[in-house]
């Protein structure tokens, strides 16, 4: 989905409906052919999925029933102690393919509900954005996906976590999240 009212609480509300993605405007043509391609891969998933004719389904790891998602992009599970881990969707990571590199931000930054909050890019350049489920202030961040960006692939719940994060406002964010636990 794109629009000339490029807002956040537009990204999230977009994504909570069931967009595949939200692409500000104005739009780079990278940005666009990256949406676009991640899109006839989901499509390819969901249709899989609706038929049950593919071993490949059964590679896609759903988001854990305790775990909260933004669109299929992005997730966040509450943690103890007021923080939250957010990472990335399985489905999201089948869809662009084989990872090269990722792009993260450092401890102290903030991040916002629908705003970019990682970048990785694929085997063929392209390079993927992720919208933060969550606000907050970044405690930690996963370094080892920098030197093993397959790490974000073989376990995307667990190990492959990106941020530790303390939420800004938890509670009102995630009733625009989807509960992973409608994915079973």
């Amino acid at each position: 989905m794109t629009t000339g009212y490029s807002t956040l609480e537009n990204a999230v509300q977009a994504l909570h409906n069931g967009a595949m993605a939200f692409v500000p405007k104005p739009f780079t043509l990278e940005e666009l052919i990256s949406v676009f391609r991640r899109g006839m891969e989901y499509s390819k998933i969901f249709a899989q999925q609706k038929l049950g004719t593919s071993s490949e389904l059964l590679s896609i790891i759903p988001c854990p029933p305790r775990y909260s998602r933004l669109g299929f992009d992005s997730w966040m599970n509450e943690e103890f102690e007021g923080t939250a881990t957010i990472g990335v969707t399985d489905i999201f990571l089948n869809s662009v393919g084989n990872l090269e590199s990722v792009s993260l931000l450092n401890v102290d930054d903030n991040i916002y509900q629908g705003n970019t909050a990682l970048r990785v890019t694929d085997s063929n350049e392209h390079i993927h954005q992720v919208l933060a489920p969550i606000s907050g202030k970044i405690l930690s961040v996963n370094y080892k996906l920098i030197e093993n960006v397959n790490l974000l692939a073989k376990d995307p719940y667990f190990e492959g976590w990106i941020y530790k994060v303390i939420p800004f406002s938890l509670e009102s964010e995630v009733k625009k999240l989807t509960s992973c636990s409608s994915d079973i």
